[in-house]
This record gives C-alpha cells, sequence and structure tokens, in this order.
C-alpha cells in the first residue's frame, strides 16, 4: 500500500513508519494527528499574538522618537537664536546702558529657559532630558558671567572681560583631560591666534565600545568663530544623545544643519570625525572639507583622503565613510590648516611634508608628547607668529 508523503512523516512521529496502521489504530491515529495540530493552531495564535505586541511597541517607539528628535531641534534653533542674540549685546557706557544690558540679558535668559522649558516637557527619554538639562545649566551660567564682568564696567573694561568670558567659554567646549581607555589613548592641544579661536575638538568614550574623535575649524578667528564652535559642540551633544546608533554622517549632517541655522552661511566649518571600535580595532572616518588626518603606522605615514563640503554650505550633505585596520602602536593625527599653513619669516609654510615627518620620527611617543612638539617645532618654525589657530588631535592604539 502506497501512503502519502505527509501522512508518512506523521507516522514516523507515531513510531509507525515500517507498516500500514490496521483498521483499530486509525482513530487512535487520528485523534493524535488532530491533537498535534491543535496544539500547532494554538502556537501559530500565541506567535501571531506576539508579533502584534511587538509591532505595538516598535510603533510606540517610532512615535516617541519622533517626538524626541523634533523636541532636540528646537533646541538647537534655541541655542541658535541665543547665540545670535549674544552677538547684539548693548554697549555703552553710563548707568543707562548698564541697565540695558541688565535688561537684555535677563530676557535673554528667561526667553532661552521658556523655550527649553518647552522642548523638555515633549521628551520621553530621560537621556535626552539630562542632556538638555545640562546644555540649559551651561547657557544660564554663561549669561550670568556675562551679566557680572560686563554691566557694571567701562568701555574699554568691558572689552578686555568680554574677552575674558569668551576665553572661558572657549575652554569649557575643550576636553580637559586625555580619553584614556583600554585598547585607545587620545589627547589634544589648541594655540588660538587670538584671544579667542574657532578650533574646537572631542573625544568621547560611546557606550557601545566605540571610541568618537571629532574636530572642527571655523573660518577666520576671534569671537564670532568662537561662538559658532560653541554651536558646533552643542549640535554634536545633541547627536550623541539623539542618533540611535550614532553614525558619523548622521552627526555631521546634524552639526551641518546647526551651523547653518547660526551663521546664515556667513562662517562655515571645516571638521573630521573618526569612530575606533574597541574589539575590533577598526576605524571608521568622515571628512567636511577638513585636512585629511594621518595614519602612522609601521609602514610609514599616510593620509586618510576622502572629498567632502565644509559644514554651513549647504542644508544638503553628502557624507563618504571609510574604515581602515589598526594595529597596536598605531597612531592616527587630526590637525587643523594652522598648523601646515604657519608661515616662516620668508612666506614658506611649514607644509604636510613636514608635518609627516615630524609625527612619522615619533610613532613610540604618547599623545601628549606628540602634540606639544608638533606646536612646538611650528611655532619654532614661524618665528612665533600664530596667524591663524592651530590644533592637534593623536590618538595611539594600546595593547
Amino acid at each position: 500500500m502506497t501512503i502519502h508523503s505527509v501522512l508518512r512523516r506523521q507516522l514516523t512521529r507515531l513510531n509507525l513508519a515500517d507498516r500500514a496502521p490496521v483498521a483499530d489504530e486509525w482513530s487512535v491515529i487520528c485523534a493524535q494527528i488532530s491533537e498535534q495540530y491543535t496544539r500547532m493552531e494554538d502556537d501559530y495564535k500565541l506567535l501571531e499574538r506576539s508579533l502584534e505586541l511587538a509591532m505595538l511597541e516598535m510603533n510606540e517607539g517610532q512615535d516617541r522618537l519622533r517626538k524626541d528628535a523634533k523636541a532636540l531641534r528646537t533646541v538647537i534653533a534655541a541655542i541658535n537664536g541665543a547665540v545670535i542674540a549674544l552677538r547684539n549685546l548693548p554697549s555703552g557706557n553710563g548707568s543707562d546702558a548698564q541697565e540695558t544690558r541688565a535688561a537684555f540679558l535677563s530676557s535673554l535668559s528667561d526667553d532661552f529657559n521658556e523655550s527649553l522649558g518647552r522642548s523638555m516637557s515633549q521628551i520621553t527619554s530621560n537621556e535626552h532630558n539630562t542632556i538638555i538639562t545640562s546644555v540649559k545649566d551651561g547657557f544660564t551660567r554663561l549669561v550670568e558671567q556675562f551679566h557680572t564682568l560686563l554691566v557694571a564696567t567701562s568701555e574699554d573694561e568691558q572689552s578686555r572681560r568680554e574677552k575674558e568670558v569668551t576665553q572661558t567659554v572657549q575652554r569649557m567646549l575643550l576636553p580637559t583631560q586625555p580619553l584614556q581607555r583600554p585598547t585607545l589613548y587620545a589627547a589634544g592641544v589648541t594655540l588660538p591666534a587670538s584671544v579667542c579661536g574657532g578650533d574646537w575638538w572631542s573625544m568621547s568614550a560611546l557606550r557601545d565600545n566605540r571610541c568618537l574623535l571629532v574636530m572642527g575649524d571655523v573660518t577666520g578667528h576671534g569671537l564670532p568663530s568662537a561662538m559658532l564652535t560653541a554651536v558646533a559642540k552643542a549640535s554634536y551633544d545633541v547627536a550623541r544623545a539623539a542618533l540611535k546608533p550614532l553614525t558619523l554622517d548622521g552627526m555631521l549632517k546634524l552639526m551641518n544643519l546647526g551651523i547653518i541655522e547660526s551663521a546664515r552661511r556667513q562662517l562655515f566649518m571645516t571638521a573630521c570625525a573618526m569612530s575606533f571600535d574597541e574589539q575590533t580595532r577598526e576605524l571608521r572616518f568622515a571628512n567636511a572639507g577638513h585636512p585629511s588626518p594621518l595614519w602612522v603606522n609601521r609602514h610609514g605615514v599616510q593620509p586618510l583622503a576622502l572629498p567632502g563640503a565644509a559644514l554651513g554650505m549647504s542644508p544638503v550633505l553628502d557624507v563618504e565613510q571609510r574604515s581602515i585596520q589598526l594595529e597596536i602602536g598605531d597612531l592616527v593625527v587630526l590637525f587643523t590648516d594652522g598648523i601646515t599653513e604657519a608661515r616662516n619669516r620668508d612666506g614658506e609654510e611649514f607644509g604636510d611634508k613636514r608635518l609627516r615627518a615630524l609625527v612619522g620620527s615619533m610613532r613610540d611617543c604618547m599623545p601628549e608628547e606628540i602634540c606639544d612638539e608638533v606646536i612646538a617645532t611650528v611655532t619654532r618654525f614661524s618665528g612665533g607668529r600664530t596667524e591663524d589657530d592651530q590644533s592637534v588631535l593623536v590618538a595611539r592604539v594600546m595593547e
């Protein structure tokens, strides 16, 4: 007797594959098969319900992320508006001017806190709320410093105090300690060309076993450039909190929108971003018009060149990313063009060739030593003249 393949599989499960069932066994077999399919149908319904619940949870999560993203965009807009407003701080002498400045700063602080308060009421993530609270507190302290140092001083004293405040703000934007991780050690230094500069860099350890390195350079230097670095830093902080997962292109695009809103295409920022995977030692990098960083390894020194437009030029930013595999002892060097474009008394530039030779000769040194030596060598070359901000950030792969 030929048995259908489907029935044969069922009989195999019942240990009856070696013979055909007799008449008395059919009712037992059919009952067992019916029971099995009933269980399968119940399992299917349970799976179907689980999928429905998962989809519902996913949709709710997407709604929360959309709400958070919208609220975070309002945060960036509030920061941009506050920075622009600070540029218009009333000047002049006399009690009337002092009262005008005091009223201006008080109103600016109230408006900024009210705007961030509305954004925080719409945020669903505690982590995002923490970031916004930090930005809010930082801006409040900044306004208080302006109020203390500017309101009750003469015009000449006001100018000097304003520079002190700007220097303080810029120091707040730059890391004060090296980044020390089991497999990566990074440090940086900045030498501004004037009292306040437009270079900015950051080093962060992420929760997914990655390290993030970013460097930016605003066109020009002075107060407007320094204030734009504050916008870039705020956008960077928002990107780290809001982008899940955090990608280099997503972060640069968010920073680009923040800079466009603030600078209105009057100032631009070149930027380079890198992420280092501490488990695989893979380095991903993206560039937005910044000088190509250097990769120093046992084979020599090579630039990590990538095309890209500077931030703040267009709302649409095309970002290309690449990756390389680092080894223990390798160095990655980020720098601004104030290093390579520094000139001596004869008008000769320091140039890429000298920089590559210098960092290549220091492959066995720690990042702080390399940063200090680069700045010292460029300073000697230029005779102490600093026409543009000079920044260096060096990361070393550790054992």
